[in-house]
Parts: structure tokens; sequence; C-alpha cells
């Protein structure tokens, strides 16, 4: 593993001020940001920070579908830095024998895979569009004890349900910083 990672892009105001507030929440939150508003970036400038103090510390990031993981693979890659070989996939073609230092989860497949993943070490979890884990069946990917979590979305709470304050805030924590 090639560390310390070193992120590629300038962070922005808001990425800084919300790293700060994730920091003073105890490494625990949610971002809300509008679409293309960096929330990938964000959550690699978390992962930064986590690396200077604890390398080699294992993450799990799920996401909902297998194009925002492809997404996220060329991300941790090109703007992060990481080796390829540091990171894994799990996806519904196929899954790897073993944990990585960044393990890629399409939501289906972590519903199973995460918990145990967690059983394996420390382990922290980032959630892209964490408001579609708020099903009972997508809440089985929250599962675990996390050294850290972080969600990202747009539009994390909506007016026609309850599910982000009953089922993912007390899973990833409460909305720490919104932006747009």
């Amino acid at each position: 593993m090639t560390l310390p990672p070193n992120l590629r892009l300038q962070p922005r105001t808001w990425q800084v001020k919300a790293l700060a507030s994730w920091e003073a929440n105890n490494r625990k939150g949610v971002v809300a940001v509008v679409t293309g508003g960096g929330k990938t970036a964000f959550a690699e400038l978390c992962l930064e920070r986590v690396w200077q103090t604890s390398p080699g510390h294992r993450v799990s990031i799920v996401v909902p579908s297998s194009a925002l993981l492809d997404q996220w693979h060329v991300s941790l890659e090109e703007d992060l830095g990481l080796d390829a070989r540091d990171i894994a996939t799990y996806s519904g073609e196929g899954k790897p024998r073993s944990p990585s230092l960044v393990n890629l989860f399409v939501i289906n497949t972590a519903r199973s895979e995460s918990p145990r993943l967690c059983s394996a070490g420390p382990t922290g979890l980032i959630v892209d569009e964490c408001h579609r884990a708020a099903s009972p069946e997508n809440a089985r990917a929250l599962e675990g004890p996390h050294t850290f979590t972080i969600g990202l979305s747009a539009t994390p709470e909506r007016d026609y349900d309850n599910k982000f304050l009953e089922v993912v805030a007390p899973k990833l924590g409460p909305i720490i910083y919104e932006y747009g």
C-alpha cells in the first residue's frame, strides 16, 4: 500500500468546514450537498485525514449502483492516489476473497458482505446517496461497529418520510453540514 495518500484536489471552502464539523462530531455524520458539489472529494479528504493518524485503516464504501462503484474506483486512484491493488470491489459481478484497504460495495451486495467485513477488524463506513439506505433491506448494509461514518446525499431528508431520522441518522450520524 502506498501511504500516506495524497489528495490531488484542492479542497473547497465548504469541504474544509465540513471536515471540521465531522471531526468535531467524533468522525460521524452526513453532509447534505447539491449534486456535483464535491461529495466524493469531501469523503476522500476525510479518508486522507483518517490515514494520516491511522495508516492502513480499512474502509467500506457503499454505493447504490455499479456506475457509481466505477466512478469511485477511478476517483480513489486518480484523486487520492491509491493503487488499484488496495481497492476491492464487491458487486453482483464478483466478490474478492479477502478485504482490502478500501472495499467498494454496491448496496445490494453490502447487505451481507459489509457486516462480515466489520468482523475482520476496525472498519470505517462511507455511504454515497445514503438516503437510499433507509429501506429495511438496505439498512443491513449499515450494520457493524464502524470506527467512523460518512453519509453523502443531496437529499438526505425527504418530506414524505422519516426514514432518515429512523434509520440513517442512528447509524451514520446527524446532518453535520449543508451546502447548496
